[in-house]
C-alpha cells in the first residue's frame, strides 16, 4: 500500500510517537489495560497490512481512542436530581429540629437555605485563584 510523502518526514513521525506515547501513559494511568492491548493489536495489524510505522501507530490511535472510546472522558458532575435530593435531605435534617416545639418558619427556612447553599457549594469546583 502506498502512503502520502507526508509520513515519511522525521518531524511528523516524531510528533505521532509522541502522541503514542502519551496516550500509552494515559492509558497505563488510567490502568485501561484492555485499550493498552487495542491500541497494541490495531498498531501490528496495520503494520502488517501497510508497513509504515507512522500510519500504524495512527490507525492503532484512531481504532483505540474513537472506534471503541478508550480516551474516556469524565465529567466530575452529578445528575441533578441526586443534587436536589441532597439539597431536600439537608433542608428536611436542619429544619425538623426548629419544628418539634412549635414551628418557627422563617428560621426553618433560613436553616433550608444554609442547607442548599451547603449543598451548591459542594458541588460547585473549587478554582484556585491566583494573582
Amino acid at each position: 500500500m502506498q502512503v502520502p510523502k507526508i509520513f515519511k518526514n522525521k518531524y511528523v513521525c516524531y510528533a505521532v510517537y509522541a502522541l503514542a506515547v502519551v496516550n500509552v501513559l494515559g492509558y497505563l494511568g488510567m490502568k485501561s489495560y484492555e485499550c493498552l492491548a487495542l491500541f497494541g493489536l490495531a498498531a501490528y495489524s496495520a503494520n502488517c497490512y501497510c508497513k509504515d510505522k507512522v500510519c500504524a501507530i495512527l490507525a492503532g490511535l484512531f481504532v483505540a481512542n474513537f472506534v471503541f472510546g478508550c480516551g474516556r472522558l469524565k465529567e466530575n458532575m452529578e445528575p441533578m436530581s441526586e443534587q436536589l435530593e441532597k439539597m431536600a435531605n439537608k433542608c428536611a435534617e436542619k429544619s425538623e429540629a426548629d419544628c418539634k416545639d412549635g414551628c418557627n418558619w422563617d428560621a426553618a427556612a433560613n436553616k433550608c437555605m444554609e442547607a442548599a447553599v451547603e449543598v451548591q457549594e459542594e458541588a460547585e469546583p473549587k478554582l484556585p485563584i491566583g494573582n
